[in-house]
């Protein structure tokens, strides 16, 4: 199951990945992605991800421990978003339905 992980950095960036290694040096992230806050058209906030790698032939890169403030784990929203995004499993979130 892949661990989805929300993390800011020191010069204030927030990156969403799957952490799929870690040390204590740094983490190994697959698909690492930028997040931003825009807002739309009609004026509402929305958040925008934008891939750390988009000008790499590689899906993952190493992020050193001590360019980050923190590492956490994610929204589910966010983790949904992302991961229609990158094609990782889905799992549908619980309903109560009445009728």
């Amino acid at each position: 199951m892949a661990i989805i992980k929300l993390m800011r950095t020191v010069a204030g960036e927030e990156i969403i990945g799957e952490v799929i290694f870690e040390t204590e040096q740094s983490l190994r992230v697959r698909n690492p992605c930028q997040i931003g806050i825009v807002m739309t058209q009609t004026g509402q906030p929305s958040i925008n991800m934008q891939r750390l790698l988009a000008f790499s032939k590689e899906d993952q890169v190493d992020i050193r421990q001590p360019s980050l403030l923190y590492v956490t784990t994610v929204d589910s929203k966010i983790e949904m978003k992302y991961n229609e995004i990158f094609g990782n499993i889905i799992v549908a979130q619980p309903k109560i339905i009445t009728g």
